[in-house]
């Protein structure tokens, strides 16, 4: 039985507060992930486990509280975030958040795909050669953004609900970590 998991995220505000994706920011988050105790889909685990009933409808990298977390967003009747430190893998902190406004569809979306969003991340890391810092479920397929190994690239696999890789796209814009505080204003 598959685990019902989705992941709405927005991901990576470049280490400096630029929205601008370049080699100093990507080279930043590549460093605090090697270091890191957790991987995104660990923390998406860590995350399903501790809430139980419901859906896991968005995990990105945030700070809060100071520190590099992946937060990992579950709905149900309410919507509410978890923060997994990434240095120590814990869950450090939870939090209400507003609705996510296409929370419904993405979640059918994930329900109905044959893949898990594990295996959805396993397959892009495959294809590009790296570490996924992003799921989503939107417009009909799957997106994991990868950070590539050994470059400063992050690359949007595309695939299908079934695991076909359908695209591979250099990304060219991207926040590469944003601050939890700021994270609810975009939600609806």
């Amino acid at each position: 039985m598959k685990t019902p998991y989705l992941v709405l995220v927005p991901l990576v505000a470049l280490w400096t507060g630029c929205a601008h994706q370049d080699s100093a920011g990507v080279a930043s988050v590549r460093a605090h992930l090697q270091g890191a105790q957790v991987t995104l889909t660990e923390a998406i685990e860590l995350a399903a486990a501790e809430e139980g009933a419901g859906v896991i409808i968005e995990a990105e990298l945030t700070r809060h509280d100071g520190a590099l977390c992946y937060a990992v967003t579950h709905h149900d009747e309410t919507t509410r975030a978890a923060f997994v430190e990434l240095s120590s893998g814990a869950i450090v902190d939870r939090a209400e958040r507003s609705t996510l406004a296409r929370a419904a569809e993405a979640a059918a979306l994930v329900r109905g795909a044959s893949i898990t969003p594990a295996q959805a991340i396993a397959i892009a890391e495959r294809e590009v050669g790296g570490q996924a810092i992003e799921f989503e479920a939107e417009d009909g397929q799957l997106e994991v953004e990868v950070l590539a190994g050994g470059k400063d690239v992050i690359f949007e696999v595309a695939l299908s609900t079934d695991g076909r890789v359908l695209e591979v796209e250099r990304e060219d814009e991207h926040d590469v970590v944003e601050d939890d505080e700021d994270d609810d204003a975009g939600d609806d």
